[in-house]
């Protein structure tokens, strides 16, 4: 959309140089339509757009307004106001439909990448929940074996301490003494 703006901005400026009557007012306009230009073109290498069918249109533009300003520059304002309407104003249009292009490509590549990362997203997320269920079944099973009785493992198992056994030794005999 800044794309548009710029463009826009660039042309309307030319436009304006050509209804103006005032030399002071044409330079000052010369000197916007000069950082218009500028501005145009950081903001079509900002956008990514240099190196698409954007590239050459700015050229075709800046060349039909510097065509327009030259003829006005000479005092021909008929001339230039013609130039104007048959080269500059469809220059700016062509501009405008390659910076349409260029934007409406960028979408669909955004919309592609959104696309793969929400597919991308959608399978990490199946993925979780199928390792979080297979860790809560293994935690299950692991509690159900611990609680099953095991008799293999009796064997193993020390035997719990029983009472201590009786000794078996008998008091000894009490001896009686014969007189």
């Amino acid at each position: 959309m800044r794309l548009v703006e710029a463009a826009a901005s660039v042309q309307g400026l030319h436009q304006r140089l050509v209804r103006e009557n005032d030399p002071d007012e044409l330079e000052k306009v010369l000197t916007r339509i000069r950082e218009a230009e500028t501005a145009l073109a950081a903001r079509i290498h900002e956008a990514g757009a240099g190196e698409t069918g954007v590239r050459a249109a700015p050229g075709r533009l800046a060349a039909a307004n510097r065509k327009v300003t030259e003829i006005l520059l000479h005092g021909d304002f008929a001339q230039a106001q013609q130039t104007l309407i048959e080269e500059s104003n469809p220059a700016s249009d062509a501009l405008i439909e390659a910076i349409g292009g260029f934007s409406a490509r960028a979408q669909e590549r955004a919309r592609a990448e959104a696309e793969r990362s929400y597919r991308g997203a959608k399978n990490a997320a199946w993925w979780s929940l199928a390792a979080a269920l297979a860790l809560i079944a293994a935690v299950l099973e692991w509690k159900k074996l611990r609680r099953k009785p095991r008799p293999h493992l009796r064997l193993c198992r020390r035997a719990p301490p029983s009472k201590p056994p009786q000794s078996s030794k008998r008091p000894p005999p009490v001896r009686r003494s014969t007189p």
